[in-house]
């Protein structure tokens, strides 16, 4: 995307070679005008002084002249429309200058003024091409009212007040309707200009729209009303393992499933609100990845506020739910150990207890007998219950009790202490 300056820049830079065109063409039609000029008059290729176009030297030197002015303000001043009149305006007085110089109103050079007007139109707006056909009838409708009147003297033929008349209004409504005829094409051409710099300007903004959204990172699908999708970004190429290819022009359903009834609370979501409705969902991918996704649907619409379609926005959210799946499991897990803990230490009571008296009574009975099996059996399934009970406070432990130094048997006059009483 270019910038303004750079725009800027590049129309100052067509303009000014449209000008130059207008300065060095000018010069061009001049001197060639010259050269046919004197081959008319000598009546073959043999050029010979005698019949010199004087007049059109002089025209052809003030051309030059001016070409070096032209080429001068086109330098400095960048204001090249009102150049451009400036330079018509001196065409105007230059031609009518010529035209009654060789004849006036006969002059043949008075289809000049109406070369003038058609160049006009190239480089002018369509009221400014009209302008300078009223500038045309202006200057040869003054021409001929000073030789009527007798202010300065004609070059051509004398005519009866009905000739005159005759091709005064014949010329002078020649180039109205060479005017009318200019301005028309400037308009046509102006409009096409108009619409091919609008035409530019629609491109350069798709193609930024094309980018923000390739750009982004969410999944991006855009639908008309009935659902047939017209843009599919990358993002939702990569989450759904589609290409666009493949799903432009289908169904929205095909790859979200039935999903008319989140679109129609979508759509009667108030505007006002700046959240829009969440929904989620699984998708299948062509490869049979399940994926979880995240969705909101929101309503496009025309300059004229009417609905054109819909836009869908999603994430995958496979991995966040995978995450908070596990979460939960060991959130689960903590408190079953939790539980267990609380468990272990409520049964080691009165298993120490138990084991206790069970040794006490071991101790009591002399010799062997059934009543002393029967108290060492009790002892032994103790210390099996004690040492489960270990098991599982070592397996629900979440932090590790570092060693220390223990005299052990003040460990076991204490067991004994605790069993007694």
């Amino acid at each position: 995307m270019t910038s303004l300056d750079e725009k800027a820049d590049s129309a100052n830079s067509r303009e000014f070679n449209r000008l130059q065109l207008l300065i060095i063409g000018r010069l061009l039609i001049v001197f060639l005008l010259l050269v046919l000029s004197w081959i008319w008059y000598s009546g073959n290729l043999v050029l010979s002084l005698d019949n010199f176009p004087r007049s059109l030297f002089i025209l052809f030197t003030i051309s030059v002249g001016l070409t070096v002015v032209y080429f001068f303000l086109a330098r400095i001043n960048k204001r090249f429309y009102w150049q451009y009149w400036v330079q018509f305006i001196f065409d105007a007085g230059l031609i009518t200058w010529l035209v009654w110089r060789t004849g006036d109103l006969s002059s043949p050079y008075v289809t000049l003024y109406f070369v003038l007007i058609s160049i006009a139109s190239i480089f002018l707006r369509p009221n400014s091409t009209l302008g300078i056909s009223f500038l045309s009838v202006l200057s040869y409708s003054g021409l001929a009212l000073l030789i009527a009147a007798g202010v300065i003297d004609g070059t051509g033929s004398l005519h009866t007040p009905a000739k005159f008349v005759q091709i005064l209004s014949f010329n002078l409504v020649a180039m109205l309707v060479v005017g009318l005829l200019a301005s028309r094409l400037s308009d046509r051409r102006s409009s096409g200009e108009q619409l091919k710099e609008a035409a530019k300007t629609l491109a350069d903004l798709r193609a930024l729209h094309e980018r923000i959204v390739e750009s982004i990172r969410s999944g991006l699908i855009t639908t008309d009303l009935e659902g047939t999708i017209y843009t599919y970004n990358a993002a939702a190429m990569e989450i759904t393992g589609r290409t666009a290819e493949e799903v432009i022009g289908r169904s929205i359903f095909e790859i979200f499933g039935n999903i008319r009834e989140q679109i129609d609370l979508a759509i009667d979501h108030p505007l006002d609100l700046a959240q829009l409705p969440r929904f989620e969902t699984d998708l299948v991918t062509p490869d049979g990845f399940a994926v979880r996704i995240g969705y909101s649907i929101s309503q496009l619409f025309s300059k004229e506020d009417e609905p054109t379609g819909l836009i869908i926005a999603f994430q995958d959210l496979t991995q966040i739910r995978s995450m908070e799946e596990s979460i939960r499991r060991k959130d689960r897990l903590a408190a079953v150990g939790r539980v267990g803990a609380g468990l272990a230490h409520e049964i080691r009571n009165p298993l120490a207890a138990l084991k206790g008296h069970a040794q006490l009574l071991v101790e009591r009975l002399a010799g062997a007998g059934p009543e002393r099996e029967k108290a060492e059996r009790l002892v032994r399934e103790s210390r099996r219950l004690e040492l489960l009970v270990d098991d599982l406070l070592g397996f629900v432990r979440t932090s590790r009790v570092a060693p220390a130094p223990a005299d052990p048997a003040a460990v076991l006059r204490e067991r004994r202490a605790g069993g007694c009483r």
